[in-house]
C-alpha cells in the first residue's frame, strides 16, 4: 500500500483540496448532484483533522500474537457495532471537525451502500475495507492514546461477482493456488486444483484434532483428563504456553482449544506426544510423512541449512532418522526465517478437498467454534476455522452455515509460493469474496 510521504505535504494538500471542495459545494444546488458528491465528500470531511496540525506518520504499535493491533480493532469496532463513546475514541481537535453525528452519518452510509461490513487489508495505518457488495479505500491514523486524530475513507468500487470470475481472480495470484469449496460434505461446487497437495502450515492441526476426537470416541481418553506441560515439549510461538510454568496441569479440552483457536504450537506438541505420531499420521495424507511436530519443523527449517536440504531430499525413513537425531536440538527465536524456505518441499503438504473432508468430519468440536477466522460469527448459525501460515504458505479452511436446515459449506484455499511473500491482502479479499457468494445463495441447490 501507499504510504504518505510527508505531513507537510499532506496537510497542504488537504487544504487546498477543502478549498476546492467547498466552492464546488456551493455551486451545487440540486439534491441528485450532491448526492452523486457524497462518496468525494467523505474524502474531506473525514480528515480535516490532518489539517489542523496533527502528524499523520503511522505509530508503531506492538499486538499481542494473535490479536489485531489497535488499528485494525478500531476500524472492525467502528463498522460492525458503531462508537458509543466518540469523545473517548477521537482526539478533541478531530470531533471539532468532524462532530460525532457526521461520523456516524458517513459510516451509515458506506453500510448502506456496500452491505455488512467484512474484514480490512493492509497495514501501517493504508487499508482496504472489504464489504458484501464492495470495498473502500482507508488511511487511519491514532495518537499516541491511542485515539483517532487522522481517518480518510475513499471513493468505494463494488464487486460484481460470478463463480466464473472469481475463480479467473485466484488463477491470476502468484504461485500456486488450491481452492475446494465442497456441499454437504463432498458435493464439488467451487474447484482449482482441490487435489494438489500443498504446504498448509498449521492447517495440519486438524488432524491432530481428529487424531484426538477419535481416541475419546473409543473411550480411550477424556476431555478432562489431564496432562503435565512438560518443558521438553515446548515449541516457539504462535501460542502461550511456551511460557506457562513446566509441569502445569493441562486438560485435553484446553489443549485442543489452544492448539485450533491461537495455534499454540506448545499444545499441538503435546498432544501429538499423547497421541503418538502414528495415531496421526493415519489420519494424514502420505505425501505429508513423517508428520512433524512444531518444533521438528522449526529445528529443520531454521537449524543447519544443509541438513534441510539434505531431509527435503531423503524418502520418509531417512527423514525419521534425521529427526530422530535432533530430537533435544534448541532452536533461536531469532534464527527463525522471515522470507519462503523450501516450502515446496519441507511443509505439511495437504490438499484442500482433504481438508473440507476433514473439518467436516470435525464440526461439531467446540475448539473449532472459538476463533471464527475471516467472518463474523453473528453473520452466521455456524462457523468452524482454522487456518495456517509461514513466509511463502498462507492456508484459510472453514465451514460455514446459514441456518440450521441450511446446507453445509466447506471451504479451504491455499496459496504456496517459494520465492517471495505471498500477497496476504490479495487472497483474503479473493477468499471473502467467495464467502460472500456463499453468503448470497451462489452455490444453494
Amino acid at each position: 500500500m501507499n504510504r504518505i510521504e510527508s505531513t507537510g505535504r499532506m496537510k497542504s494538500m488537504k487544504r487546498v483540496k477543502s478549498m476546492k471542495r467547498m466552492k464546488s459545494m456551493k455551486r451545487m444546488k440540486s439534491r441528485g448532484r450532491m448526492k452523486q458528491m457524497k462518496p468525494c465528500l467523505v474524502g474531506v470531511l473525514l480528515v480535516l483533522a490532518g489539517a489542523l496540525g496533527l502528524a499523520w506518520t503511522p505509530v508503531a504499535v506492538m499486538a499481542a500474537p494473535g490479536s489485531d493491533g489497535p488499528e485494525v480493532a478500531f476500524l472492525r469496532t467502528f463498522f460492525q457495532d458503531g462508537i458509543k463513546d466518540h469523545a473517548g475514541a477521537f482526539q478533541e481537535a478531530f470531533l471539532k471537525a468532524v462532530p460525532p453525528a457526521k461520523i456516524d452519518e458517513i459510516r451509515q452510509m458506506y453500510l448502506d451502500k456496500l452491505g455488512r461490513f467484512r474484514e480490512t487489508t493492509g497495514a501501517a495505518g493504508s487499508y482496504d475495507l472489504l464489504f458484501a457488495k464492495g470495498k473502500a479505500p482507508c488511511k487511519l491514523h491514532l495518537d499516541a492514546a491511542g485515539k483517532v486524530d487522522g481517518l480518510w475513507l475513499g471513493q468505494w468500487t463494488f464487486f460484481d461477482d460470478q463463480p466464473d470470475t472469481l475463480l479467473a481472480e485466484f488463477k491470476k495470484l502468484p504461485g500456486k493456488v488450491s481452492v475446494a469449496l465442497t456441499r454437504d460434505g463432498g458435493e464439488p461446487v467451487f474447484e482449482l486444483a482441490p487435489a494438489e497437495p500443498l504446504g498448509v502450515g498449521s492447517a495440519f492441526k486438524l488432524y491432530v484434532l481428529k487424531a484426538l476426537e477419535e481416541r475419546i470416541a473409543a473411550g480411550k481418553a477424556r476431555p478432562g483428563q489431564t496432562i503435565p506441560l512438560d518443558g521438553a515439549k515446548k515449541s516457539l510461538p504462535s501460542g502461550i504456553l511456551q511460557e506457562w510454568p513446566d509441569g502445569t496441569p493441562l486438560t485435553l479440552s484446553t489443549l485442543a482449544n489452544l492448539m485450533i483457536s491461537i495455534s499454540d504450537n506448545t499444545a499441538t506438541d503435546l498432544l501429538m506426544d499423547f497421541l503418538g505420531r502414528e495415531a496421526v499420521e493415519a489420519l494424514a495424507p502420505a505425501g505429508s510423512l513423517p508428520f512433524l511436530t512444531t518444533m521438528e519443523m522449526f529445528r529443520i527449517k531454521y537449524g543447519d541449512p544443509a541438513r534441510a536440504e539434505t531431509f527435503a531430499k531423503a524418502d520418509p525413513a531417512g527423514r525419521r532418522q534425521i529427526l530422530d537425531g535432533i530430537a533435544t536440538e534448541p532452536v533461536r527465536i531469532a534464527a527463525v526465517r522471515t522470507s519462503p524456505f523450501l516450502v515446496d518441499s519441507v511443509e505439511w503438504f495437504i490438499p484442500t478437498r482433504d481438508l473440507c473432508r476433514v473439518i467436516f468430519d470435525l464440526q461439531h468440536s467446540p475448539a473449532l467454534g472459538i476463533n471464527p477466522g475471516l467472518v463474523q460469527k453473528d453473520a452466521w448459525f455456524k462457523v468452524c476455522f482454522k487456518g495456517g501460515s509461514e513466509p511463502g504458505v498462507l492456508n484459510y479452511t472453514m465451514l460455514l452455515r446459514k441456518a440450521p436446515a441450511s446446507a453445509t459449506f466447506c471451504l479451504s484455499a491455499t496459496v504456496n509460493d517459494p520465492a517471495k511473500a505471498v500477497e496476504t491482502d490479495r487472497f483474503n479479499e479473493l477468499v471473502l469474496r467467495l464467502v460472500g457468494l456463499i453468503e448470497q445463495g451462489a452455490f444453494d441447490r
